[in-house]
């Protein structure tokens, strides 16, 4: 039986999603997804072909009992759209986003894509001076004003007015990454609270997830990532041979392959100067409809 969804996680993008997804995952009334994101709201391509097409191979082994059917979305608190689709989707569903220090979650985003293969220039100060210009050249492509967002998606006040707007402040949660990392104990026992289930329920936490790190071989970052393009002549053949969950676990491990742990590397404080201020008033403006100490930003 293919059932609406009940909770989202739907951003921020280097935020702790992943570790979240995966704490919440283990709740026994909880049935979320094996895969590390459910793209369907923030991608046109899997929303026009419709939910019931995907319901399967996402969501299967929550067909049945009384469990909540969770899922993780990250981009969607970079697209207004996806937002939109997901009122549309279930107007009763509870909304979760995690929060991080707009200026560490764009240093981190510009590492991951470093990391990736994916962003050509060298230093952050260099990516945060061509966003604009890459944002207004993506002609509505939500992939790319994903990935080329660094310091667009920190705005959070206007995703979470919209959430407000569509869903009402009862059902959107709002926690911080800084929270998150310090002990999740605390977040989990109020997020289960939150959605009803047994709060007694204690996930092991000791793991975290999607930790940027660097690369070994910038070359083979390149074509990983090429090979990771929807367009990719490579990748269209062995899907025709390989089951697609198979090629993507490969291109996981490979990748994995060639991580390893990123060095401090810490941001120019000119720079961090210079976001500090060009956040400030719209943190101050979140701060006053959603709990978030910014004292942790600082």
């Amino acid at each position: 039986m293919i059932k609406p969804i009940d909770i989202m996680i739907a951003g921020a993008p280097k935020a702790g999603t992943s570790s979240l997804k995966h704490y919440m995952g283990e709740h026994p009334q909880v049935c979320m997804h094996a895969q590390r994101e459910f793209p369907f709201f923030a991608s046109d391509e899997m929303y026009a072909a419709g939910y019931d097409n995907y319901f399967q191979e996402y969501f299967s082994p929550c067909s049945v009992g009384e469990h909540l059917l969770a899922a993780k979305s990250a981009p969607i608190s970079c697209l207004p759209q996806a937002i939109d689709r997901l009122y549309q989707h279930n107007p009763k569903m509870k909304v979760i986003l995690l929060l991080r220090n707009p200026i560490d979650r764009a240093y981190s985003s510009y590492r991951f894509l470093r990391q990736r293969g994916i962003e050509p220039l060298t230093t952050f100060e260099k990516a945060i001076a061509e966003e604009p210009r890459r944002l207004s050249e993506v002609n509505g492509n939500a992939k790319l004003t994903v990935r080329w967002g660094y310091v667009n998606p920190g705005f959070y006040v206007e995703p979470v007015r919209q959430l407000h707007s569509l869903f009402g402040t009862d059902r959107v949660q709002v926690y911080q990454f800084e929270k998150l990392q310090q002990d999740p104990i605390p977040i989990c026992v109020h997020l289960f609270k939150w959605l009803g289930v047994d709060h007694t329920f204690t996930p092991n936490v000791k793991e975290r997830f999607n930790v940027t790190k660097e690369v070994r071989n910038e070359h083979l970052a390149r074509g990983l990532a090429r090979f990771s393009d929807t367009n990719s002549p490579i990748k269209h053949l062995l899907l025709k041979i390989l089951p697609a969950g198979f090629v993507t676990e490969m291109k996981y491990r490979a990748r994995k392959i060639n991580s390893r742990p990123a060095k401090k590397n810490d941001m120019i404080p000119q720079t961090r100067q210079m976001l500090v201020e060009k956040f400030r008033r719209k943190n101050k403006e979140l701060a006053d409809i959603v709990d978030i100490d910014l004292t942790l930003w600082e």
